[in-house]
């Protein structure tokens, strides 16, 4: 989890930076925008403080986002804590929820 978490830490410097994120693999081959487009834009905004071009690039990073930091921060506690790594049913449905709400999501932005 460092490692993904260095790696996006390294992708956004990058991008204030540069001003030039990582190129949609799903765009380039289709031609549509997939759930994560903008993402790397609007996650550069919330650290900015500007909440509202964040939501103009993606909705997803202010709703489905923080939904999905607080479960792998209750995760890794549990882990660190408990040692427990499997999933239970509850969080199964959850994540199932956010990746049906992520995928009408990005059916929605392309009609």
């Amino acid at each position: 989890m460092s490692i993904i978490l260095a790696a996006a830490l390294a992708l956004l410097a990058s991008y204030h930076l540069t001003g030039h994120g990582l190129p949609c693999l799903f765009r380039a081959l289709t031609g549509y925008l997939c759930p994560g487009c903008g993402m790397t834009r609007a996650i550069n905004s919330i650290l900015l403080g500007n909440f509202a071009q964040a939501w103009q690039y993606n909705p997803l990073s202010l709703t489905l986002l923080p939904l999905l930091a607080l479960y792998l921060l209750y995760k890794t506690v549990r882990y660190v804590f408990k040692g427990e790594e499997e999933f239970k049913l509850g969080e199964n449905v959850f994540l199932l929820l956010l990746l049906l709400t992520a995928l009408c999501f990005g059916i929605g932005r392309n009609l």
